[in-house]
């Protein structure tokens, strides 16, 4: 893909490529002044294929040339700035918001007190900008007066509530006549008034209050919002580049309300459209698209990180990726402590709770969010689970990290959803909160290995609709799980794709405390300001242990628990047995052991054993073996080698042996083989070598030798 840049110096070329000499422009900036693209208007004699003398062209700088083109809207996280951007940030005005760039000047003309801005593109993609430099300040919004519809208006209210509340702005919208009421205005002032909208840079009806039409102004609360007239102006629609066409199986992405849609379904919801009605010759809504050349893409996938379209090997893809509505601009001191000050209701919130009090488990999750935002698109392959009594804030921990996620990107899964024929969320979704973990994820093979997958793999075929053919994804799928039970997946030694943690805390002792705990800890979540500080202190602060890896979970006291309670009751057992009275049975005195051997020593005991249970086991061969391949064990010796008896003495028995003790020293001697392995196997049993006698052995191997 070829990414734009900054404007160049020299603006020779931009002005010979688009023929601005006679012609209107208007540049947007960074807050600093880097032109980033331009906006200029066409004044047609002939009408364009959208029926228009007068087209607003995008252009920038992309790839070291002048493109016509709005090459910024497939750069991630690029949001369109507001104009004058570099300005605005440095004025003390009072800011007034309007639509359009030739609107903007003759409003700035009539409201010299106030810094007049506006933005590229119909109001209706008003989330596709960046508000975030209108925080703290009092800003107005001016919308149009439309003839068919009330679309500006109520857009331009839910830009102001979204400003008021996430940015914390004095905003409100100012009140407009409706078209009707202007119509008589001028009516009553003897002249007539033909154009379908009208705006403040429109002409003015007699008695025209200009400082009063500006002080009118009103907020509107959310539950007052309205939603905004849909699929009634397909040529805006083509123009905000609405739809993309997916070629495999024929249907269009609606960018507006995210989801896809069958061209029977477009046709019928654009019958409402007046524009579509005025063209000629009479066309369906899609026919009209394709027409229009509107952008078309060959698969769809979910790959963070990566821009909304991008090229692989010609083939072009749709990312349903959303990067996290998180504002950039937070105000930390070098070394975070302010940061991390103002967040410490959450992180005290994580230790106290959620780990209760576990040091270790704290660092793990820590280090695993910090990771994760800022390795977007990575593959952590193991999953945190986070088991304890219901209430305890599992969930409001998972909502804040759906906040750094960002909501779109996340979905919450049972079990059963990853081994479901049809899985939407391989291309809805790369952040997944399983509910309600237990066993089954691992007694279940079936579900064990989609589980194992989908924590590892980043390639995958599967059916993701109904009636839609599998196809293949690329994507890194990022887990945490949450269970009300105390050991919710029973686990082995070499798991390395599960971290638990485990807290005993419970909710009435917390609100026993403080009653009004988790109100707060709810407030703090909801707050915007205040989970962008967390975000940019788990992104930007949080020192990452040097031990963490993105590749095994950490060892912890928590798996070590749980390891140990998911083991087979005989396996306890032994290794009770080992632990408390290894003198009891004559193989465990040695770093070699032959499992018949073993076996008859643990059955005479267990048979004698009325204390731990030991007889209802039922020790056999099997069993025993099972024991000792759970350790990190190599038989060291593949044919009958002669074992000692009881008293140490050579016996007649004979038989393959496993290391059960000091694996790393016996790994040369394993290696080496033959009758030097021989002679320290005997040594071994019968003269009472023990490893860390290195020096002794090879003393012997001199003397012999010479």
């Amino acid at each position: 893909m070829l990414r734009p840049d900054f404007f160049p110096n020299d603006n020779k070329g931009m002005v010979e490529k688009f023929k601005l000499k006679h012609k209107d422009h208007y540049v947007y900036t960074d807050d600093i002044g880097n032109g980033l693209f331009l906006i200029y208007i066409n004044d047609n004699i002939k009408e364009d294929h959208l029926g228009r003398k007068r087209t607003c062209m995008p252009g920038c700088f992309k790839n070291g040339r002048w493109s016509e083109s709005f090459g910024w809207k497939d750069v991630l996280d690029f949001k369109r700035p507001l104009y004058k951007l570099h300005e605005l940030v440095h004025t003390k005005k009072d800011i007034l918001v309007v639509g359009g760039n030739v609107t903007r000047e003759k409003a700035q003309k009539l409201f010299p007190n106030y810094f007049v801005t506006t933005f590229y593109g119909s109001s209706i993609n008003w989330d596709k900008i960046d508000w975030s430099p209108l925080r703290n300040r009092r800003v107005l919004f001016l919308p149009k007066v439309h003839r068919e519809n009330n679309k500006d208006v109520v857009n331009f209210e839910h830009i102001a509530h979204h400003v008021a509340t996430k940015y914390k702005a004095d905003s409100a919208v100012v009140r407009v006549p409706t078209y009707t009421d202007i119509l008589s205005k001028f009516q009553k002032d003897q002249l007539g008034y033909s154009k379908p909208n009208w705006g403040i840079d429109d002409s003015h009806w007699s008695g025209f209050d200009l400082e009063g039409f500006i002080e009118d102004t009103y907020f509107v609360e959310e539950a007052e919002l309205k939603e905004p007239d849909d699929f009634d102006n397909i040529v805006e629609d083509v123009l905000e580049e609405r739809f993309i066409y997916l070629t495999e199986g024929d249907q269009y992405f609606d960018t507006f309300k995210r989801r896809f849609c069958k061209p029977k379904e477009i046709d019928t919801m654009y019958l409402r459209s007046k524009e579509l009605l005025s063209i000629r010759p009479k066309t369906t809504a899609t026919d009209f698209l394709q027409r229009c050349n509107i952008p078309f893409v060959d698969k769809i996938t979910f790959a963070a990180g990566k821009p909304f379209t991008f090229n692989i090997d010609k083939t072009r893809y749709l990312n349903r990726y959303v990067p996290p509505n998180i504002l950039e601009y937070v105000s930390i001191d070098d070394d975070g402590d302010d940061l991390e000050y103002s967040i410490r209701i959450f992180r005290d919130h994580i230790f106290n709770v959620i780990c209760d009090g576990d040091q270790e488990a704290f660092r793990m999750i820590e280090d695993a969010i910090a990771w994760d935002l800022r390795n977007v698109g990575g593959n952590r392959k193991w999953m945190i689970c986070l088991a304890s009594e219901e209430g305890t804030g599992k969930d409001l921990f998972f909502k804040a990290l759906t906040k750094f996620y960002g909501k779109h990107n996340c979905d919450q899964l049972m079990l059963d959803d990853i081994k479901a024929r049809f899985r939407p969320f391989f291309v809805e979704s790369c952040y997944l909160f399983l509910g309600e973990v237990d066993d089954t994820v691992v007694k279940d093979k079936s579900l064990k290995g989609y589980f194992k997958k989908i924590i590892s793999d980043d390639v995958f075929r599967v059916e993701v609709y109904k009636n839609v053919d599998s196809i293949r994804v690329e994507t890194c799928f990022t887990l945490w799980g949450s269970s009300n039970e105390a050991i919710p997946i029973r686990t082995s030694n070499n798991q390395r794709r599960l971290a638990m943690v485990d807290s005993a805390v419970i909710p009435a002792d917390i609100l026993a405390d403080d009653p009004k705990y988790y109100e707060t800890l709810s407030n703090f979540i909801d707050d915007d300001t205040a989970i962008e500080s967390a975000y940019h202190y788990y992104k930007k602060v949080h020192k990452i242990s040097k031990s963490f890896t993105p590749h095994r979970c950490p060892k912890s006291e928590n798996l070590t628990e749980i390891i140990e309670a998911s083991k087979a009751e005989f396996m306890r057992y032994i290794d009770r047995i080992r632990r408390e009275v290894p003198h009891e049975i004559d193989s465990f005195k040695y770093d070699l052991v032959n499992v018949t051997k073993l076996t008859e020593e643990l059955q005479k005991y267990s048979f004698e054993d009325d204390a731990w249970g030991g007889k209802h086991l039922k020790l056999d061969y099997n069993k025993v073996l099972r024991w000792v391949k759970q350790r990190p064990n190599k038989s060291v010796k593949k044919q009958a080698h002669t074992l000692p008896d009881s008293k140490g003495n050579r016996s007649d028995k004979d038989g393959r042996l496993w290391v059960i003790n000091n694996h790393k020293e016996w790994m040369p001697y394993i290696k080496h083989g033959g009758s030097f392995l021989n002679d320290t196997i005997d040594q071994h049993f019968f003269d009472g070598l023990r490893f860390g006698l290195q020096t002794k052995i090879d003393e012997k191997k001199q003397k012999e030798a010479s």
